[in-house]
């Protein structure tokens, strides 16, 4: 990547020392030689290691950290530098068949590393886990090389007893695919042989003169011709060969299960006996394993009550799409790390389909605008896209094609979804009347240091009035932290205490799995007494097809508490028990029609059905008519019918939302119960809030009017992509956030300087202190991981306190039972220290489940662009149990020349919030569009700065990328035509640069250290591949801010390769002035490619 090792300024641990990879256990251990202890290290890469073990990626011990290599390779650039890891292996891997061919037991990989291939030099090499080492260099292998390596190693060092034939090829469809994904060069003979290697087997049905024929087929663009392969031969075999255009050789290949079902589909060819042919379409289960043989022909239409689930795209359910998910990242290594937009709807299906028919075809990669994709790490990525487009989440996880091993595979239970008609519906002919006070029943054995708000003894009486009134559910949305779980629980206790005698039914309360423990400790809390037994029952407990033993025992327990998952992957044993009460946590999780959570939700059978969310709207209406769908069936008609009414008129701007929310309620009627915190405001201690403004520094106002000119210019002379758009945004929040936030190493930058540098950080840390005069706690929400680190950096120099951040991140290990469970605790050790403490949290981590009424203070430093995400962050304080006066603090970076970012988004969010305000039911609408936030912040004009050009001081602390594009702009200002290669897989080489006579291919290496001969290596062998690769000749060159050690002198003079060092670098830099502008606008160009 051409990305140097930045020098760390670390006391005691040395980053030459300070990891290891432990192949036995397959972990990369940090430590230090000298056995200090994690505490002593230095603050940055602690930070990076605390950060993953806070957030269940990582294990740590009084003096090491250790992290799988699926979890390295989570961390981004800067992290992974921080770490003293290595850069990522820029050149070729070649792979050939080592002697035999795949048919044979001996048959062997070989893997090669080249400085290019064809036409490169053979390295030298040594794997060591996933870091290799490269003629004398090392290199952390990108983690599709990894997988390759390990598994070739694998497949190597299997004995020649489990080579046979078929094992063989299925292990090379999988290396074949891996090597894609990794760019590796394939020899001739694996390059002409592929291999498809189906999921699962189609019966294909059909009748001919009062015969059933059976046949086989696969999801394939060969099906036709392995069909007819297959009906033509007697015997059924493991492999199949057939013939492709070109010579190719391809080979359909099934393992010994499917070889069985092959068989079966054989032995039933063509049956003519009547009794046989009816068992066979009465129960071809019983026939057929159908987590191997797609049996879908034999199913009717008709069938509702089980079947094999079929996703279904509702147009009229897909209006909503946010702009904060710009697309999807990804790491190719052939044309570097680029950002993928899908502006509209059709281009995500367009790429959905064309990810399912590389599926279909057994491929593992698939190609989107020139690059190549990893199939199975792009799947999840269509799901998040589809969310934000459709609102189709859960749909999109299971909506994959025939082929895929899911668990939409399998039988379910069909319901009526009453998507497009009304087929099932529980709502009463007579309303709830509207009553001025519903009779609350006491429960008698609450615990006495419990005492129930005012409006939780209204919502409690509220549900004892439908129940007892014989109304089959409701939903009850207050407020974040309004303490819906105790009205809840107060409920089902009362019920029970009533029910002493009669039929035992059990209460199911279905949540996220990180909520389970907290709903099991609350009501353990609120009740003395003889209570109910509480049972967390989740998949691993029951069989996954219906099981007479299972549902007898779920029936004959109290309180059962699970999570939708285990719902929905064991829903013919839930959902064939009789439940008195079923009640929906976060009942959000079920808000998308048709998906396999929902419709196992709305199989569930109860006398009383309760939906429980603080946010019955999370993107669009029709969140709300799902989720009403499961409480009361029917009462807000069919969702077409709904969206027809309520939301198809958002997409006209003139709509009165505020009225039609109105109208919206009204036909809720007594089902629906929604009290805010504004409602109920003497339950809760008063709420202050302060946006607390500062001058910008000259620092950052001369950045800013460097990137704002950059912009506007770069903006008249081209369409502004949307890449570009989202990276200008970026760059406007970070200057505002704090100018250094692109120097890796600003744990050396004088703290005094550091602060003083941000308005925002400034005027943050005087906050802090008064926090910490009163002795109390704050929580410091920002998106940003950058922001993150810059803020743990200095409350560690400032305050000396070692705080944790929690980003909600997903750990790749199964070593902790779940990310939040993980979360929960680290909030814990936060509130259950003394005094004054400090924690960072990202708004999205904060979303779910998490109490944090020990810390009192708020900080948005960063602002979110959803008002109502931003609010639920705050509300992770201000809610039930909080004893103290709660504030909020905006802390903003202002000009009196300029609105900055930090005033255009704070205008925007409170237009939002106001829109918010106004109707019960936000929605899109109430989100800032990127498009309009772009807008307000290039507009603004600001003087261009004067005399702005860089020093060697400003070049010194640049980050890397931002070197390689000051040596672009400087290469310009010199008269050569630059061109700025991706961040990511670029041989080795960072900067061409082109005059017609001399040209160069620049690798730039930005460090303190002499740099070796490593950086020699990468600029030969890059210059070369550049070479072949336009038909120029390029001048290989090694550039630095730093010097060369004697090493790396010797052997550029004996490859040709031309070494500008420091000295040259800045005396260049005083005949050619570079100004910020310069960089950002060749920076900006690099967009273009990546």
């Amino acid at each position: 990547m051409g990305v140097s090792i930045v020098k760390l300024y670390i006391q005691t641990l040395k980053a030459t020392n300070m990891y290891s990879f432990d192949e036995a256990r397959q972990i990369v251990r940090f430590f230090n030689e000298q056995n200090v202890a994690i505490k002593d290290w230095d603050i940055l890469q602690k930070s990076v290691l605390m950060e993953l073990c806070d957030n269940g990626l990582a294990t740590y011990t009084e003096n090491s950290v250790e992290v799988t290599p699926e979890n390295i390779y989570q961390l981004d650039e800067i992290e992974r530098k921080i770490l003293g890891l290595p850069n990522e292996y820029p050149y070729d891997m070649y792979v050939e068949a080592n002697g035999s061919t795949l048919t044979q037991g001996d048959f062997n990989y070989k893997i090669s590393f080249y400085s290019f291939f064809p036409g490169g030099c053979i390295l030298p090499y040594e794997v060591k886990g996933c870091f290799v080492v490269v003629d004398g260099a090392t290199y952390l292998l990108s983690k599709e090389q990894f997988a390759l390596y390990n598994a070739i190693h694998k497949f190597n060092s299997l004995d020649i007893s489990e080579k046979d034939k078929s094992n063989n090829f299925i292990r090379f469809f999988n290396i074949k695919g891996l090597s894609k994904l990794a760019a590796a060069k394939l020899d001739s003979y694996l390059t002409d042989t592929d291999v498809c290697v189906p999921n699962k087997i189609k019966v294909l049905l059909d009748y001919n003169n009062n015969e059933m024929h059976l046949s086989a087929s696969i999801d394939s663009e060969d099906s036709y011709q392995f069909t007819e392969r297959f009906n033509k031969k007697e015997q059924v075999k493991g492999t199949y060969q057939l013939k492709k255009i070109g010579g190719k050789r391809v080979y359909v290949v099934f393992d010994h299960d499917k070889v069985v079902q092959l068989e079966t589909i054989k032995k039933y060819e063509k049956t003519a006996d009547r009794d046989t042919i009816n068992k066979i379409m009465e129960s071809p289960e019983s026939f057929f394993d159908t987590n191997l043989v797609d049996i879908h022909e034999f199913y009717s239409d008709r069938v509702i009550e089980k079947g094999l689930y079929q996703p279904k795209y509702y147009s009229f359910i897909c209006p909503y799409k946010s702009e904060w998910v710009p697309g999807i990242k990804v790491n190719d290594n052939v044309n570097g790390s680029k950002n993928l937009f899908f502006p509209k709807k059709e281009d995500i299906e367009k790429f959905e389909s064309k990810v399912q028919e590389a599926l279909k075809e057994g491929k593992m990669s698939v190609e989107w605008e020139n690059t190549l994709l990893n199939v199975n790490e792009v799947l999840p990525q269509i799901t998040k896209l589809k969310e934000n487009c459709y609102n189709q989440k859960d749909t999109a996880k299971f909506n994959s094609p025939k082929g895929t091993k899911k668990i939409s595979e399998n039988e379910v239970l069909i319901i009526e979804e009453n998507a497009e008609e009304l087929g099932y519906s529980e709502q009463s002919v007579n309303m709830p009347c509207t009553v001025e006070h519903y009779n609350f029943h006491e429960c008698t054995n609450l615990n006495s240091f419990v005492k129930l708000k005012q409006h939780q003894i209204e919502g409690v009486a509220w549900l004892q009035f439908l129940y007892l009134n014989k109304y089959k559910g409701c939903l009850l949305a207050d407020d974040m932290g309004l303490g819906k779980t105790l009205q809840i629980l107060y409920f089902i206790e009362w019920h029970r205490m009533q029910n002493v005698g009669n039929i035992h039914k059990p209460y199911l309360i279905v949540a996220p799995i990180s909520l389970l423990e907290n709903w099991q400790r609350e009501y353990q809390k609120f009740f003395v007494g003889t209570l109910m037994q509480v049972s967390i029952v989740m998949s691993n407990d029951l069989k996954k097809k219906f099981a007479p033993k299972d549902v007898s025992w779920l029936q004959s327990l109290d309180l059962i508490l699970t999570n939708y998952e285990s719902v929905r992957n064991r829903q013919f044993n839930f959902c064939a028990v009789d439940y008195a009460f079923v009640v929906l946590d976060e009942a959000q999780k079920a808000k998308t029609p048709g998906s396999l959570v929902t419709n196992s939700m709305k199989a569930l059978k109860a006398d009383f059905k309760i939906a429980m969310t603080g946010t019955p709207v999370e993107n669009t209406l029709v969140d709300l008519w799902c989720i009403m769908d499961f409480s009361i069936p029917g009462l807000l008609g069919n969702a077409r019918e709904f969206a027809k009414l309520y939301q198809n008129p958002l997409k006209d701007k003139d709509t009165d939302i505020e009225q039609l929310g109105k109208k919206l309620r009204s036909k809720l009627g007594r089902f629906f119960e929604r009290r805010l915190k504004s409602d109920v405001a003497k339950d809760l201690p008063p709420k202050h809030t302060y946006k607390k403004k500062q001058e910008m520094s000259d620092l950052q106002k001369r950045l800013y009017r460097d990137e704002l000119n950059a912009v506007v210019a770069t903006r008249q002379s081209r369409k502004t992509p949307q890449g570009m758009m989202f990276k200008v945004i970026t760059a406007f929040r970070q200057i505002c956030d704090s100018p250094y936030l692109s120097v890796v190493d600003y744990s050396q930058i004088d703290i005094d300087k550091l602060i003083n540098s941000s308005s925002k950080l400034s005027v943050t840390i005087n906050i802090l202190d008064k926090i910490r005069k009163n002795n109390e706690k704050v929580i410091i929400f920002t998106d940003h991981k950058d922001t993150q680190r810059l803020l743990r950096n200095v409350v560690f120099r400032r305050y000396d306190l070692d705080i944790s951040i929690i980003n909600g991140e997903t750990p790749a290990t199964a070593k902790v039972q779940s990310q939040k469970l993980s979360r929960q605790q680290t909030v814990d050790n936060f509130q259950n220290a003394e005094g004054f403490n400090i924690i960072i949290m990202s708004p999205l981590a904060a979303g779910m489940g998490l109490n944090i009424t020990g810390a009192n203070n708020v900080i948005h430093y960063s602002r979110f662009w959803n008002p109502a995400k931003e609010q639920q962050a705050t509300d992770r304080a201000y809610r039930i149990g909080q004893k103290k006066d709660v504030n909020v603090y905006y802390p903003m970076s202002v000009s009196k020349d300029f609105r900055t970012f930090d005033v255009i988004i704070d205008a925007l969010l409170a237009k939002k919030a106001e829109l918010a305000d106004a109707t019960l039911f936000p929605t899109v609408r109430t989100e800032i569009k990127q498009q309009e936030l772009y807008e307000s912040l290039i507009g603004e004009s600001a003087e261009k700065s004067q005399n702005n050009y860089l020093e060697a001081e400003s070049v010194d602390i640049m980050n890397d990328y931002r070197f390689e594009a000051f040596i672009a702009a400087l290469y310009k200002k010199m008269g050569y035509k630059t061109i700025l290669t991706s961040e990511c897989g670029d041989k080795g080489i960072d900067v061409l640069a082109l005059n017609g006579n001399t040209n160069y291919a620049i690798q730039v290496k930005h460090s303190k250290n002499p740099i070796g001969i490593q950086g020699v290596q990468e600029a030969k062998s890059g210059c070369e591949y550049y070479s072949n690769k336009y038909g120029f000749q390029f001048i290989p060159m090694l550039l630095s801010n730093s010097s060369f050690t004697t090493s790396a002198i010797d052997l550029a003079n004996g490859t040709g390769v031309k070494l500008i060092g420091r000295d040259v670098l800045f005396d260049m830099l005083l005949s050619n002035k570079v100004a910020n502008e310069d960089i950002i606008s060749c920076e900006l160009h690099r967009l273009d490619r990546a």
